[in-house]
């Protein structure tokens, strides 16, 4: 069953909307319009009052249509951008119950077209010319702090005896020509990894 309330101001108890709904629309801050948005952030929210209940669709429209007129006649100022009594519907009220979507199955025309069938043909980005939001970060092109990020991992290379150390993954990385997550899965393993056996530096147990 339908309803028809009335939001009322937190600051002065005046109306300024009316509107039609059932379970918690009434409630609900969502799907207003601006002008409504305004007003509760204005008057630091709002209340509640019903000015009919358990109604059928049709007669709630109808009640709030007459209650908007009513307000209106008495110089009532409402952020009702309607006159009331328009709304969709709702289940089989509703005019597209039942239809499918009307861009179903509609491919949108410009997609994989190229060349001069492309709507972007020729025409400049629309970025183009827009300042580069990159340039106006306070931390630009200043150096990472002295000790900022993750510390380095020192890590141990072993053959035949003679150990090589290197002070971080990435260096070790580069010695070997290989990626940092190769060097890593070793050393977490203490497993051979091009002809060397791996470890941390703090480990100091591969052999």
């Amino acid at each position: 069953m339908f309803y028809v309330y009335e939001h009322l101001r937190n600051d002065t108890n005046a109306v300024f909307y009316v509107g039609k709904g059932k379970d918690y629309r009434a409630n609900a801050r969502t799907d207003r319009n601006i002008h409504w948005q305004r007003v509760v952030n204005k008057a630091n929210g709002f209340s509640i009052n019903f000015v009919a209940k358990d109604m059928d669709e049709e007669l709630a429209y109808l009640c709030e249509q007459e209650r908007i007129d009513q307000l209106k006649r008495l110089d009532v100022k409402l952020v009702n951008l309607t006159l009331g009594g328009e709304g969709a519907g709702s289940g089989e009220n509703h005019h597209m119950w039942g239809k499918p979507h009307p861009q179903r199955g509609v491919k949108r025309p410009w997609v994989g077209k190229k060349g001069a069938a492309n709507p972007m043909y020729g025409k400049p980005s629309p970025m183009r010319g827009k300042k580069n939001i990159g340039a106006s970060l306070a931390h630009k092109g200043r150096k990472r702090p002295e000790g900022g990020g993750k510390k380095p991992h020192p890590v141990v290379a072993t053959k035949d005896g003679v150990s090589t150390h290197f002070g971080s993954i990435a260096d070790a990385a580069r010695f070997m020509n290989c990626s940092r997550w190769d060097i890593r899965k070793a050393c977490n393993k203490q497993q051979q990894f091009g002809e060397f056996m791996w470890c941390y530096a703090e480990e100091q147990s591969c052999q």
